[in-house]
């Protein structure tokens, strides 16, 4: 494969053709079909192929570029599986007889290295065309649509074998697919719904391309990649946009059912290993966790983090990620450290408090939890309690005594002696506004917010905060959270209400009864 600057004769033509473009009129849809009509069938119009580039890019008719990308692509393809167009591993060239055959062996690696030029021009054209926000999404999904188009290719025209082995095309940071990955990852906006909706139906749903885009997202999110286009924020937001539209099969496929942007020409008894691990789903698992993984130790926006959360129970869980996490002591310092930065007073009673209640109860359950990061997630529930209106300080109270049946080493903030909870608040180290758990030292605290619950005015907060006196055993239940996050205002007025009660409050000393031997009347 060439990957050097052209030689001089492919420089001059190039140059000759690029400055003809320049004069040359304004394409419409009919010169265009004209156009790849030629060039399709006499190279010696090769330089005309320039002025098809340049309105695929930068046409100011929207059907101009429509026809000219469409063309592009199509003569690439026709190129390359001609052999004019070097896509894949080559086999080496017989030594030419004498020296005319020499000129013009050398002549054809010109002009062969000169389109491979053009080609991996339009590619990256497509790149930018894909990514760019100002485009319009017909553009947009015309751009992927012809790169996995161009991927496709590079596949079927690269040969198996050790240099080149089946489906590495896909794989490529230069390929296709590549190009388009980071176009789409490098994106300053969120990629638009019709293009997500045209790569989840019509090419992540392909093994094969399934498969290598959690690859290339396992690539871009890598610390030094991630810094390539200025921070890791806006990247992990457009790689966690593309990393969910990709599901792992339920099962292990059989060949036959297979759905493959490029199926191998062999029978299934005879495909390549590589094509054959495809159908694995083991192979699709460890890929997908892989990629999650990797998009978790980045910096994750709070509205990406919100997205992850409502994400990982259904589409990210039930393939392994949250075992390791919860079973095998994985830790994710970032995700956690956004997590602590969710944990506010609108998270708990918004309208979606049950939802985050619940997920912050799962993701707070692992058994290799730091303990200073159960520490610092039990005292901002604790303080939040302290604020919050009864449904939510209810909740937080609820949530708080669930960490800490779970995580032994964080009931060291109950059982540090104080004096009482006045004296502990006063000289309380715990820095409420860090937003990193490690340095908030919520570990060198105590709750003593759990103390002045006990008498809170509403008696379901104050009942709830009289359990951390209570002994922790393995038989203790947890809190169930569902009822506490379905709590109101008016609800809880009307439990109240309709509480009975052994002994009513009354507003006056009942009167003493009299003495048994007293005189009732006097005469």
């Amino acid at each position: 494969m060439v990957t050097k600057a052209s030689s001089k004769a492919s420089k001059a033509g190039s140059k000759a053709g690029e400055a003809s473009a320049g004069l040359s009129a304004p394409l419409s849809v009919a010169s265009v079909r004209a156009t790849e009509e030629r060039l399709l069938a006499d190279r010696r119009h090769a330089n005309e192929l320039i002025d098809l580039l340049a309105a695929s890019a930068s046409a100011a008719d929207v059907s101009v570029r429509l026809a000219a990308t469409q063309a592009c692509r199509a003569l690439f393809v026709a190129w390359a599986e001609a052999g004019s167009l070097p896509l894949g591993a080559e086999e080496a060239a017989a030594e030419p007889a004498d020296e005319a055959e020499a000129r013009q062996a050398s002549a054809l690696e010109a002009y062969r290295e000169w389109l491979r030029d053009k080609y991996d021009r339009f590619v990256a054209a497509l790149g930018s065309q894909l990514g760019a926000a100002a485009e319009s999404p017909e553009l947009r999904v015309l751009a992927l649509d012809s790169l996995m188009l161009l991927a496709s290719a590079e596949v079927r025209l690269a040969r198996p074998g050790a240099a080149c082995p089946y489906y590495a095309a896909l794989g490529a940071s230069r390929g296709a697919l590549g190009a388009g990955m980071l176009a789409m990852a490098s994106a300053k906006a969120a990629l638009p719904p019709p293009l997500l909706e045209r790569i989840a139906r019509a090419h992540a749903c392909k093994l094969d391309v399934g498969l290598h885009l959690l690859r290339h997202v396992q690539r871009l999110a890598r610390p030094q990649a991630a810094a390539a286009d200025g921070g890791g924020g806006e990247r992990a937001e457009r790689l966690l946009q593309l990393l969910l539209l990709v599901t792992p099969p339920a099962e292990d496929v059989l060949p036959e059912e297979a759905p493959l942007l490029v199926p191998p020409a062999q029978d299934p008894a005879g495909w390549p290993a590589p094509a054959r691990s495809l159908l694995q789903r083991k192979r699709h698992v460890k890929e997908f966790c892989g990629a999650w993984r990797a998009l978790l130790a980045l910096p994750l926006p709070a509205r990406a983090h919100r997205r992850v959360l409502a994400a990982l129970p259904e589409a990210v869980l039930p393939h392994g990620l949250f075992v390791l996490m919860t079973r095998h002591n994985l830790e994710y310092p970032r995700f956690y450290t956004q997590l602590y930065s969710l944990v506010t007073l609108p998270s708990l009673g918004g309208a979606n408090r049950a939802t985050f209640a619940l997920e912050l109860d799962l993701f707070l359950s692992s058994a290799g939890l730091p303990a200073y990061v159960s520490a610092a997630f039990a005292k901002r529930l604790g303080r939040l309690a302290l604020l919050a209106p009864p449904p939510a300080a209810a909740l937080a109270c609820g949530l708080a005594y669930n960490l800490l049946l779970r995580q032994p080493a964080a009931r060291a903030l109950i059982h540090r002696p104080a004096a009482d909870a006045d004296a502990a608040a006063a000289e309380d180290p715990y820095v409420a506004a860090e937003a990193e758990p490690r340095d908030c030292r919520a570990f060198d605290s105590c709750l003593w917010e759990v103390d002045t619950l006990r008498s809170h005015f509403c008696p379901s907060v104050s009942s709830l905060a009289a359990l951390f006196a209570r002994p922790f055993t393995q038989s203790t239940p947890p809190v169930e959270l569902a009822p506490l996050a379905a709590l109101s205002a008016d609800s809880l007025i009307r439990v109240e209400t309709q509480r009975k009660l052994k002994r009513a409050p009354i507003a006056t000393a009942p009167a003493e009864p009299p003495p048994r031997h007293a005189k009732l009347w006097v005469p």
